[in-house]
């Protein structure tokens, strides 16, 4: 009689003898590419990948330091990691390359890795004067509805308009990646549409916004995601949530990041356009952290922390607002910020707001030290201490979407529920600041806990309040002079 346990040996060996043993890796120079800067590889490339994919899966390789290879459009199919060693660049053909650069769609276990450069030709595709005026914009990468997906080691460079987008993919590693997108409008680093993502020892400087989560169906939760040990610079949000959020946002962690000032910009000088918010310098991000539930989606368990942050206007933006055509309302909940060093490079103070009838609540913000450029005096309109900000409900969510000046030059909050600041330490540099540390309206159940904050001039209140109850206060200090610059 067969035993169980040899059964089981030898079915797992029949299984290991029916694998695809086949499956071999690929050099293309045996299609022919020619890595010579002039030839359009586009078929060898395609032909290598299928075979590949044929005969089981593997690499398809690129010759060691062998050039530039020209390609349009290549598609990844099941089981192929393309290989782009170091001393290769796959670069786009314009204007041939729409779409996307390199795209993998309802396939399984593929990637890009190498220590090798793909450049989508961005700046050659020309720079429109106006972001709306973007057609056929190409992104560089794009995995739709993939599964076991790696991007490791590579350059990307010179993305028409997003550079790596993830959407309603599973499993997915991301590493060790240098990124640089200041080609055109919408040069987004990594979009996140996706479920069980690790993100890790990333170098990240694009113009648009750096890393950036989407929920782009109802249907599909983004869950599960780790992004930490990275370098990221960006002309617009380094770490958002947002816009897009029709599903959802879950179980998410961001760790130990620096954010600094990004290399170039070819699109935004905020000093031009944001000059009347205090804006100098033509290199500077939107917001260091922007959470954002404005479709009728939810973000909740949420954790940020370890975060050092310069080259930014405003540090922190939370948002609950209403965009979406239908009544679903959107939430935000259970969300912790803490570790944060920042200085930032605007009048645009934090903010954490919320739309009537919606949700906002259990937020919990510690151990930050925020350094807030102050406002000039007569740029703050007599009756702002009043609280009447618009609600701008629809509006589209950014940092500056309430005007110039909010009511506190620390955190301005709205309709909030359950929230907590613990050992956050704010101080302003650069003028006699007039307006208190916290404006709290229609807020409940706040705590100000062991948090210490610059005294502002004039003999305003360090925490003014409308229509909220009195906040709890424990072991709070205040200094007369800046203790943070």
């Amino acid at each position: 009689m067969i035993k169980i346990r040899d059964f089981c040996i030898g079915v797992s060996i029949c299984l290991l003898l029916s694998a695809p043993l086949h499956a071999r890796n690929i050099k293309l120079s045996t299609f022919g590419a020619v890595g010579d800067g002039k030839t359009d590889n586009t078929e060898a490339i395609q032909k290598a990948i299928d075979a590949c994919s044929e005969s089981g899966g593997g690499e398809v390789i690129f010759p060691e330091k062998s050039g530039v290879f020209l390609s349009q459009t290549i598609n990844l199919k099941d089981n192929v990691v393309l290989r782009v060693p170091t001393g290769v660049t796959l670069k786009a053909i314009v204007p041939e390359t729409r779409g996307t650069f390199i795209l993998a769609e309802k396939v399984k276990n593929v990637g890009v890795v190498g220590g090798g450069t793909i450049d989508g030709s961005g700046k050659d595709f020309g720079i429109p004067k106006k972001e709306n005026e973007v057609k056929n914009r190409a992104h560089l990468l794009r995995f739709k509805e993939c599964q076991n997906i790696r991007v490791q080691g590579v350059n990307l460079y010179s993305s028409w308009s997003w550079t790596l987008d993830l959407r309603q993919c599973d499993t997915v590693f991301i590493e060790g990646i240098h990124l640089l997108g200041h080609a055109n409008h919408n040069n987004d680093g990594i979009d996140i549409d996706a479920k069980n993502v690790v993100i890790t020892n990333c170098i990240i400087d694009c113009g648009d916004d750096a890393i950036c989560f989407k929920s782009q169906k109802k249907d599909f939760i983004v869950e599960n995601v780790t992004v930490s040990n990275c370098v990221i610079a960006s002309n617009c949000n380094f770490i958002k949530f947002g816009t897009a959020n029709l599903g959802g946002f879950k179980n998410i962690a961001i760790s130990n990041c620096v954010m600094r000032h990004c290399s170039d910009t070819v699109v935004w000088h905020w000093e031009k356009l944001l000059a009347d918010k205090g804006v100098e310098y033509p290199i500077t991000g939107i917001s260091g952290i922007a959470l954002e539930a404005v479709d009728g989606g939810f973000l909740e368990q949420v954790n940020i922390s370890n975060i050092s942050m310069t080259g930014i206007q405003t540090p922190i933006f939370i948002r609950v607002g209403h965009r979406n055509k239908d009544e679903t309302k959107s939430s935000i909940s259970n969300v912790i910020i803490s570790g944060v060093t920042a200085k930032s490079e605007s009048w645009i103070a934090n903010s954490i707001t919320c739309v009537e009838g919606h949700t906002l609540r259990n937020i919990t913000i510690s151990d930050c030290y925020l350094n807030m450029k102050a406002t000039v005096k007569d740029k703050i309109p007599a009756d702002l201490l009043e609280g009447n900000i618009p609600e701008k409900v629809s509006g589209y969510p950014e940092n500056r979407m309430f005007g110039s000046v909010l009511p506190a030059y620390g955190f301005y909050v709205r309709r909030a529920q359950n929230l907590t600041f613990d050992n956050v330490q704010i101080a302003y540099y650069g003028a006699d600041e007039t307006r208190p540390a916290f404006f709290l309206d229609q807020s409940n159940d706040v705590r100000i806990m062991n948090c210490i904050w610059q005294k502002s001039k004039g003999g305003t209140k360090s925490i003014m309040l409308k229509n909220s109850p009195e906040p709890y206060q424990f072991n709070n200090t205040e200094k007369e002079d800046s203790f943070l610059d």
